[in-house]
């Protein structure tokens, strides 16, 4: 871009510093030869001469390295100047500068040569500097960065609305046109970065959609609808503007993201179902990513949710990502196997019979072989398809990796699972409605064996409330060593009963509490880590897990050797360090972590004296709090090799 490589303009202003240092150093030696310079004043006035007559000769370098760059054929060209008056404004432009003319002058003169000269300064900026596809990379990720951010709107247990934010989608085209405004070479940079121009909305004025596409050129294209105001009606083409702009380059599309939501009377769900017939009809080779949504249902009477069409996927053959929310299933016979299809997602999905089928939902799956993520939420299926394991067809799905249900009704598990066979699944994510209401985390025995085993390979386990601190949850990580505020656990159970936890433990005749009857009741032998908060939700009057409760658990951990416990009642830990302190409980226990407004130090004290006199003792106790300060070490003489915490009030145990 600049015909000044950055290495001659650097050595010009070292030269030119370096002079200017020279010219103080004589000037203090001849003006000031008899003041003594190290006085604060003087120091001070002598610094602001050095720095002023720096940043002088750095600008004065600046237009000499300009001036010498201007003299060139292809400045000639672009200045529309002959080469006489070019050559005569460069000797008369030297000569002020002999003379002492202020470069102010000179730079903001009017003349057209000058104007050449700021452009060719300009060119000096680093910025400006940079090789043409870095910035235009680095625009790219100006424009998108908006677009990447996701609002997100709770509208039912875990599920969230991925949407652009309103007002960007609606002025987003500003931010871009606004890199053209900064100077002429990053205006020409822009212009020819045509995936600059390549997001558009359908909530943009017509004559800024028609730039963006003019200014696109063959770039593939991003269309998005993030709100239910589209412009223009959408019995207008397909919807609005977009028929007879962004259609016309349908087969350069490559992403549409589109909510259907419509919260007008004028729209009426066979209106939409017409749109989506219309768009389909077209032809998209190109289009990797389709995400259609629909809010709100349609209609005052009977629920009802607009069809994605029967030619929805024969359209875009080429499909990588597809995310469909509150529509309708059409029938599918006939289309290809979509062999590119590597993530699915369904939300709240039906037929136009009713909810779905397992047959069907299988017969769309075993079409989309190479699968890698598959999410399936919020979904209701006929009972009448649970007949038996045996009997249900299978959809083999050997390269997904990542599979997320959630079920709103209480279909089996174990048959849902054995239809939708993913054996290399490393990423498994559950939330159903519990299968037995007196046994927490139940759906984890309701389970295929395939996935149970894969389960019990898992060497970390997490249990604690959801995400809503409603219902225990049980988080399988694979690695000992994971860190649980931030990786993704590897296998993820929770059930949507609201009361489970708390009605656990109301029945004072049982033997043993029902909340550790249940977590025995997992896959724990294997276990090194095992991380519990909130485990037992006390309630007044319930039952209190005895010290052989607490025994009972522990004896089922012979491999552990991290436990942490957080958030529970004093009454209900007290009888939990009276059964740690056995020789049978957790015998390769080597770190204990707790919460200290969770446990009673005295009681915690004996439980690490026993388990010494028993040799297995504990060899690092860490005592936390809810508080930002760091851990430091404290003595402890209650044979622990090391004990940490961050609490104030905690000197020693």
């Amino acid at each position: 871009m600049s015909s000044l490589t950055p290495v001659g303009l650097s050595d010009l202003i070292e030269e030119a510093t370096s002079e200017a240092d020279r010219h103080v150093d004589a000037f203090i030696q001849v003006a000031l030869k008899n003041v003594d310079i190290s006085v604060d004043v003087w120091n001070f006035r002598l610094k602001g001469i050095r720095r002023d007559t720096r940043t002088s000769a750095i600008r004065k370098a600046r237009v000499i390295a300009a001036l010498n760059a201007l003299n060139k054929a292809e400045i000639v060209h672009e200045s529309k100047m002959s080469m006489s008056e070019l050559k005569a404004y460069l000797d008369a432009t030297h000569a002020k500068l002999s003379e002492g003319v202020v470069l102010d002058h000179i730079i903001n003169s009017t003349e057209p040569g000058s104007i050449i000269l700021r452009r060719e300064m300009n060119r000096q900026l680093p910025i400006i500097r940079m090789p043409v596809e870095i910035l235009s990379m680095i625009f790219e990720e100006y424009a998108a960065g908006p677009w990447d951010e996701r609002s997100e709107d709770e509208n039912w247990r875990y599920s969230y609305i991925y949407l652009p934010p309103a007002a960007h989608e609606k002025d987003g085209y500003k931010d871009v046109c606004t890199i053209g405004y900064v100077c002429s070479d990053w205006r020409t940079v822009s212009l020819k970065t045509g995936s600059l121009w390549s997001r558009l909305s359908l909530r943009w004025p017509q004559d800024v959609l028609r730039t963006f596409i003019a200014r696109s050129g063959g770039s593939p294209l991003e269309v998005f609808s993030g709100s239910s105001r589209l412009r223009g009606s959408i019995d207008d083409g397909v919807f609005g503007d977009m028929t007879s702009l962004i259609m016309e380059r349908h087969r350069l599309i490559k992403k549409i993201s589109l909510d259907l939501s419509m919260n007008m009377s004028s729209y009426s769900v066979q209106r939409v179902d017409a749109a989506l017939s219309r768009m389909w009809e077209y032809s998209f080779p190109k289009l990797k990513s389709l995400s259609l949504t629909s809010q709100h249902r349609f209609g005052w009477g009977e629920e009802e949710s607009p069809s994605i069409g029967s030619s929805l996927l024969s359209s875009a053959p080429n499909l990588h990502e597809l995310s469909l929310e509150r529509l309708q299933l059409s029938a599918m016979d006939g289309i290809a196997p979509l062999v590119h299809l590597t993530s699915l997602t369904m939300d709240q999905m039906e037929t136009s019979h009713g909810d779905l089928q397992l047959p069907e939902l299988v017969a769309l799956l075993c079409r989309m072989p190479n699968l890698s993520m598959l999410k399936l939420k919020r979904l209701d299926f006929q009972t009448s398809a649970s007949s038996a394991v045996d009997h249900v067809p299978r959809a083999e799905l050997s390269q997904c990796k990542d599979l997320e249900l959630q079920l709103s009704s209480q279909f089996p598990l174990k048959i849902l699972l054995s239809a939708i066979y993913c054996p290399k699944v490393e990423t498994l994510e559950i939330e159903c409605p519990p299968v037995d209401d007196k046994l927490a985390l139940s759906s984890f025995h309701a389970l295929p064996q395939y996935i149970s085993e894969l389960v019990m390979q898992c060497r970390c386990l997490c249990l604690k409330p959801d995400s809503l601190e409603r219902d225990l949850g049980a988080y399988y990580h694979m690695n000992e060593d994971a860190n649980l505020s931030k990786e993704t656990p590897q296998y993820t159970f929770t059930e949507r009963s609201y009361a489970t936890q708390i009605q656990l433990g109301a029945d004072l005749t049982q033997e043993i509490h029902p909340m550790i009857a249940s977590v025995v009741k997992l896959p724990l032998d294997r276990l090194t880590v095992l991380y519990m908060a909130h485990l037992i939700n006390h309630q007044t009057g319930h039952l209190i897990p005895s010290a052989g409760n607490w025994r009972y658990l522990f004896s089922a951990l012979p491999s552990l050797k991290h436990l942490e416990i957080w958030h529970m009642k004093k009454m209900v830990t007290i009888n939990l360090c009276k059964a740690l302190g056995d020789a049978s409980s957790c015998p390769e226990l080597t770190t204990l972590t707790i919460d200290n407004k969770s446990f009673n130090l005295k009681e915690l004290r004996k439980c690490l004296s026993q388990r010494k006199i028993f040799k297995v003792g504990v060899k690092t106790l860490n005592v936390k709090c809810l508080n930002p300060f760091p851990m430091r070490n404290i003595p402890c003489s209650y044979h622990v090799v090391e004990c940490f915490t961050n609490c104030e009030e905690i000197t020693d145990i």
